[in-house]
């Protein structure tokens, strides 16, 4: 079931923008990069009943195979003997949704499929990162600016950190929506620390990605300039990408 709908991305190693393979056991019993409470087998099967944020991104599994993998957890994660899995992700006809298959871009000789175009498209045609220091906000750092107080100005906002928790400064969020329209934005220091925002409208769906000196990483799901639930918009990000109740990802890091 896996390797139907999810190694094309999840493999080992991943593609650029899958944070994780999702192919061996250890894979599957790894604490989540995104949420680190749950194991990825677990963050995987909520992602997969998710239908405002799906996994594969173009709409979730049959309810039979993510009954495959509910089964499974739900056992205790079994092991035992399974036959060799495909080598490619794919469905019969044609590659999964908001996937591609190795095609003029592949390095040659290359098998399996290639990053999606739309994530890879963030940074493929960006000058080198150089740094920056973004305007400098003074509270509420991981909350949802675009709720309540900044929802008539703020067309998309964050707090960004490392995967230990600590707000990075001068990093670079790069927007590019579907006019191909880049919004070139950087987290701020000091007091603010990670913070970032921006006024500039943006036409959904877009692709959006973080880097620094040091790192790159890429959002697979698009995002909305519509209301995309549960944000009030696609670009109010602390609204997922939090901790507490209600929040659906972890905290935006880089790396």
């Amino acid at each position: 079931m896996l390797a139907t709908n999810c190694n094309a991305c999840h493999g080992d190693p991943p593609i650029p923008g899958a944070l994780a393979g999702l192919v061996t056991y250890a894979d599957l019993m790894a604490p989540s990069q995104e949420m680190p409470s749950q194991n990825e087998a677990q963050l995987s099967l909520s992602r997969m009943k998710n239908f405002t944020m799906p996994m594969p991104p173009g709409g979730t599994p049959a309810a039979a195979a993510v009954a495959t993998l509910q089964n499974w957890i739900n056992a205790g994660y079994p092991t035992g003997s399974c036959a060799t899995a495909p080598t490619t992700g794919g469905t019969t006809g044609g590659t999964p949704a908001g996937h591609a298959d190795a095609g003029s871009d592949a390095a040659p000789g290359a098998t399996g499929p290639t990053p999606p175009t739309t994530t890879s498209a963030v940074f493929a045609n960006a000058p080198a990162f150089t740094a920056g220091t973004g305007v400098s906000g003074h509270h509420n750092a991981g909350q949802d600016c675009n709720q309540g107080c900044h929802n008539h100005g703020f067309t998309i906002a964050g707090t960004l950190y490392d995967s230990a928790g600590a707000a990075i400064g001068g990093a670079e969020v790069r927007l590019v929506d579907s006019t191909g329209q880049v919004i070139s934005i950087y987290t701020a220091t000091g007091g603010s620390q990670g913070n970032f925002y921006s006024k500039t409208k943006f036409v959904g769906p877009a692709h959006i990605g973080v880097r620094n000196a040091t790192g790159t990483q890429t959002m697979v799901t698009a995002i909305q300039s519509t209301a995309q639930a549960p944000a009030s918009t696609g670009g109010a990000c602390s609204a997922c990408h939090c901790t507490g109740g209600g929040c659906t990802i972890a905290a935006i890091h880089l790396p």
